[in-house]
């Protein structure tokens, strides 16, 4: 009564028996596909986690909507031409579309015609509505940096093309499985994915889990006890593969005997089929372990030391247990290889440390890679290297550094990889002072094992930096200190080195008044203190020259320049009360010296009245301003007849001394009131006497000019009768 084995190990489940949960993450994609902002659809996640599974089940759902759903296996046409490729694709289309295959002589390296003419008739003989959704499995297998592929293989051409196919095509959505971590795709695939809708398939829940363990009790093959379905829900975590694994060789070690009755499966049975299963499943974690970073190997294999099943190993712990296997681990920078793992549900994080997520991977790990067997597994692939380095480490003790250099040569001839023989060759070169060539096996070896390498790179770049400094060639050194404060950021040495080169660059400039290089060459110090002194000196600086130029401004009498620099000096030193005094003196000279013109324009233009009232609004403000006083007198000489010097009334001299200042009015009234005697200063000129007065030319503007300065000293001093006297003196 055997019956059929229902556990299905492997192979992908496209019908509805048989397969398990996952309504989440089909509502999601259907969301997507949906949604306005159509975005490509990424499914990532562990291998066997039943990525194509539900790539399948999508293909027999999305068909019953309004989709056109083609799955396109991958993985075997990286290498193919890409017209080959899109060929086979088109005619995997055309037979979902249930349309005439195409013609393969139709398609070429360029993708023309699938574009322009098979997918438009494509779309012709489909519903409008109706979409295609590309199914892409494996497509990380196209993503390969192998160069002996030709340059016309679709593992070179096809995401190229592919990217620019999805951004013009609005009925075409693509679905991708990926198996393979983020930061091993070429940037090629990463920019196909970079607005992609990123979904993990994660494990089983725990209710479908059960459901697909108890497949064969529904069948009616086996019968299982609950604390067997418990153990087996331990031992995989819910992992389907695992799942259908264990299941599997339980119905099959049930039925060997082909028993008379319905088996019934009890935890012991489970535990003696759990070796079984590790070892059918040493493919896959063999596949792991192939792909995990060299710390994460060695994280790994310690964790699967130091843990049992279900234990938890604090990072504490962790970091001891490396520490004591050799020095050459470091225990720094563990976090990010952590990180990525629990991510990619090789471990789970616990609020006290970190265990494996699969009990059944654990135990493989624990048989099958010992710390102490893997930390030097990569040295060991090709022997021949392995044995060289041994030979050159054997010449480096006994101090033949000639020899040693030379067998290491050889043994990375053969395993450019060999860690060890870099490090030591790095080491023997350092020892000779090649520290150009130290530095650059170094490199090599940290970018191979960047925390197996730090310390023995840094040696040698604080060495060629030393090196370099004391050569006088300070802007080598400075970029062999960026590197190594780069590599070991809490490396004091190398930071104090780098600051004292750019502190001593700083304290030269200053000395040379470049502060903007001065300033450039403290902040690389990371020196805040000078940096500050360095902004408030220029500042300081800037102000001066600001202030000296407003100065000179003044000095010219361009008030509207001084007055635009002083606003911009008071905007920067709002508390200052300097630069608001030099605002509103500069704003006053500036109306004195537009009435002074308009005064001297509206004489020019014989606008006596005018010139009258503005001259004596000037005066009333400043008094001794320019010659302002003589203008005003003769304004009112130019309006009336000249008066007697002799005769006239102290009103008028009161007015023109301004003590104390009158009015603009006031002075116009008293100067109009002595008109008369004014008009008798200067008689109208006899025939004989004409001649003279052109002869005196010269001397009358001689005494113009005496008159002006007697007049504004007369006033600024208040001392009346003065301006009789000159007028007497004048008509002599």
């Amino acid at each position: 009564m055997a019956g059929t084995n229902p556990y299905v190990v492997g192979s992908p489940i496209g019908q509805p028996l048989g397969f398990f949960g996952r309504a989440d993450i089909f509502e999601t994609i259907e969301d997507d596909l949906t949604a306005t902002a159509r975005h490509p659809i990424v499914l990532y996640g562990q291998r066997r986690i039943g990525k194509t599974s539900i790539l399948r089940q999508l293909q027999r759902r999305l068909a019953s909507q309004q989709f056109v759903p083609v799955y396109f296996d991958l993985m075997t046409r990286a290498y193919h031409p890409l017209d080959q490729v899109l060929f086979e694709l088109a005619a995997t289309i055309a037979d979902s579309a249930q349309l005439q295959q195409p013609n393969s002589n139709d398609f070429n390296d360029q993708g023309r015609f699938f574009h322009r003419n098979f997918l438009p008739e494509i779309y012709m003989h489909l519903p409008p509505d109706y979409r295609l959704v590309l199914l892409l499995d494996e497509f990380d297998a196209f993503d390969a940096n192998d160069s002996r592929a030709p340059l016309t293989a679709a593992a070179k051409t096809f995401f190229p093309y592919l990217r620019q196919l999805m951004e013009g095509e609005p009925r075409l959505s693509s679905i991708f499985v990926v198996g393979r971590r983020a930061d091993s795709l070429t940037k090629d695939v990463e920019a196909i994915f970079k607005y992609a809708s990123r979904h993990p398939v994660s494990v089983l829940q725990d209710l479908d889990a059960r459901e697909l363990a108890r497949t064969a009790e529904r069948q009616g093959t086996l019968t299982f006890a609950k604390p067997a379905v418990d153990r087996i829900m331990a031992l995989t975590a819910g992992h389907p593969y695992f799942i259908q694994l264990i299941c599997h060789t339980l119905w099959n070690d049930a039925h060997a005997g082909d028993p008379a009755s319905v088996p019934t499966i009890d935890i012991s049975a489970v535990e003696a089929t759990a070796p079984k299963a590790v070892n059918a499943a040493r493919n896959i974690f063999e596949w792991t372990w192939e792909r995990l970073l060299p710390m994460e190997r060695v994280v790994f294999a310690a964790l699967a030391d130091l843990s049992e099943e279900q234990s938890v190993v604090t990072k504490e712990q962790l970091q001891d247990v490396l520490k004591r296997h050799d020095n050459r681990i470091l225990s720094r920078d563990l976090d990010p290889a952590l990180d990525e793992m629990v991510k990619w549900e090789l471990l789970r994080h616990t609020r006290n440390g970190y265990q494996f997520f699969v009990e059944l991977m654990r135990r493989w790990f624990a048989q099958n890679k010992r710390l102490s067997e893997i930390k030097d597994e990569l040295d060991r692939v090709v022997p021949l290297a392995n044995t060289l380095f041994l030979g050159g480490d054997g010449y480096y003790q006994q101090g033949d550094v000639e020899s040693a250099e030379q067998l290491l040569r050889m043994a990375l001839e053969e395993n450019p990889n060999h860690f060890k023989a870099k490090l030591l060759l790095g080491h023997v070169l350092g020892e000779q002072k090649r520290f150009a060539e130290s530095i650059t096996v170094l490199e090599g070896a940290y970018s191979q094992n960047e925390d197996g390498a730090r310390e023995t790179l840094l040696v040698a770049l604080l060495a060629q930096g030393q090196d370099l400094q004391q050569s006088g060639i300070d802007d080598d050194a400075l970029k062999i200190y960026e590197r190594a404060i780069e590599i070991a950021p809490a490396e004091m040495d190398a930071r104090d080195r780098f600051t004292a080169i750019w502190n001593k660059r700083g304290e030269e400039a200053e000395a040379a008044n470049d502060l903007d290089a001065a300033l450039a060459a403290y902040q690389e110090a990371g020196n805040q203190e000078k940096v500050a002194l360095m902004k408030r000196t220029k500042e300081q600086r800037a102000l001066e020259r600001a202030a000296a130029e407003a100065q000179a401004h003044e000095e010219k009498e361009e008030w509207d320049a001084a007055i635009a620099i002083y606003q911009e000096l008071a905007a920067r030193q709002p508390r200052e009360d300097l630069w608001q005094t030099a605002l509103e003196r500069c704003a006053e000279e500036r109306n004195l010296s537009e009435l002074y013109l308009r005064g001297q324009n509206a004489l020019q233009q014989d606008d006596i009245s005018e010139a009258k009232q503005i001259l004596a609004e000037l005066i009333s403000m400043r008094p001794d301003y320019k010659n302002a006083a003589e203008l005003l007198a003769s304004a009112v000489r130019m309006g009336q007849a000249r008066p007697s010097l002799a005769t006239a009334t102290p009103a008028m001299s009161d007015t023109l001394h301004l003590s104390p200042p009158k009015s603009p009015a006031a002075i116009e009234q008293a100067l109009t009131a002595e008109a008369p005697s004014l008009a008798t200063l200067t008689p109208a000129p006899e025939p004989w006497q004409k001649q003279a007065q052109r002869r005196a030319g010269a001397w009358r503007w001689i005494i113009a000019v005496v008159l002006v300065i007697v007049i504004v000293a007369v006033a600024v001093a208040f001392v009346p009768g003065v301006l009789d006297m000159i007028m007497g003196w004048l008509s002599l």
